[in-house]
């Protein structure tokens, strides 16, 4: 269910928001009928995403808060982590650095909650 603007053919375009059937709910921009701004991305189990969106997909600055309390702070490219960010885990672990394709990827800074630290490059979520 759709509740916002609309262009003249029909389609969302400016603020609105989206109920699906499935329990999902988005609430921002649209812009030829497609998610594409800024807006707040609510899935049914408790993830919640707040930041860009292009052409339907997470894009840009973002948050992506997890039902387990982890979360994410940065930058976000198709859909997924890549660029600058911060991860940071419900334990108080926190990852700084580079991702790439939703994994750590290049120069980051793994910091434990007790204080002990990784500075090192990664690949596919590990150090080396």
């Amino acid at each position: 269910m759709y509740e916002g603007e609309i262009k003249d053919d029909g389609t969302p375009h400016g603020q609105g928001t989206y109920t699906y059937s499935h329990g999902d709910k988005y609430i921002g921009e649209y812009q030829h009928g497609e998610k594409h701004g800024q807006g707040t991305y609510i899935y049914n189990y408790g993830d919640k995403y707040v930041g860009g969106f292009k052409y339907g997909l997470r894009h840009g600055q973002g948050t992506h808060t997890h039902s387990t309390g982890d979360k994410y702070i940065g930058e976000f490219e198709n859909d997924c982590r890549t660029g600058k960010g911060t991860y940071i885990w419900a334990n108080g672990d926190k990852y700084v650095g580079d991702f790439k394709d939703d994994e750590q990827q290049g120069q980051g800074t793994l910091t434990y909650e007790a204080g002990r630290q990784n500075v090192c490059k990664w690949k596919e979520n590990k150090h080396h």
